[in-house]
């Protein structure tokens, strides 16, 4: 593990992993053993977690998996703790998805999109994936972002695209470590929760269209239709139902 200068606006240090089994795994491993790094658990918000090659990465929901050839991807985790953000916590993933949807405007020119509740695609297709877990006071922050890929499996259930695929740009994922970490402080400390909704809704992929959702967990959760309407202070879906109700979901598929 290497400490890697980038300027991290979280005040914590940015610590490098070759290769991990996840990010995640390895920054809930800090924070039990943060003598691995010389750290002091009281110490470790804000500390960022990156790997190039992660051989058990996971999503979400039990069963997915983030495909990242080595070096070809972004993928880091991001430790904080809960008492020190002034937002609500589950906000934070929208958020998370808000503050790379601006970097990829600003920095790429990229237009794109934000499918509730942790996925970033470019017309149709996956660019990012965001994972939000927590432990105590402890909260993780995972990101994994396609940066170099040429191609993808067939094998994968969803349609995936790149940063090289969008732009023909093949520029080392660390580059904009420093971008992003800027814009999620941003978003995490200084868009309050009342101009969350407006700031949300306008990113939001097919809002306005007709959807199916399993809340809860997908396997099991209770079907719920009705119209993208937004987002709510905490980081909910807001749904119009068809007899014009607005249905809050916190989670779903």
């Amino acid at each position: 593990m290497k400490e890697l200068r980038i300027p991290n606006p979280f005040g914590g240090r940015i610590l490098h992993i070759e290769e991990t089994s996840s990010t995640m795994d390895a920054a809930r491993q800090q924070v039990l053993s943060p003598s691995l790094s010389g750290g002091e658990s009281a110490g470790m918000h804000g500390t960022v977690i990156s790997t190039s090659l992660q051989t058990a990465g996971r999503g979400r929901l039990d069963g997915r998996s983030w495909f990242s050839p080595s070096g070809q991807s972004l993928m880091f985790t991001l430790i904080l703790s809960r008492s020190r953000i002034p937002v609500p916590v589950t906000s934070l993933s929208i958020r998370s998805a808000l503050a790379l949807v601006a970097v990829l405007r600003y920095r790429f020119g990229l237009e794109s999109c934000i499918k509730w509740p942790n996925d970033v695609q470019i017309q149709g297709k996956k660019i990012s994936g965001i994972l939000c877990e927590s432990a105590g006071d402890d909260l993780f922050i995972g990101i994994g972002i396609n940066c170099a890929q040429r191609e993808f499996p067939s094998s994968l259930k969803r349609p995936a695209t790149s940063l090289f695929l969008e732009t023909g740009r093949r520029e080392p994922p660390l580059d904009m470590m420093e971008d992003l970490l800027s814009s999620l402080k941003r978003h995490f400390t200084e868009l309050p929760s009342e101009e969350l909704p407006a700031s949300a809704a306008p990113e939001l992929c097919g809002r306005g269209e007709l959807v199916s959702i399993f809340e809860g967990d997908p396997r099991r959760g209770k079907r719920v239709e009705g119209y993208v309407e937004g987002i709510g202070i905490s980081g909910e879906l807001q749904l119009r139902q068809i007899n014009g109700k607005i249905k809050r979901i916190f989670s779903g598929e």
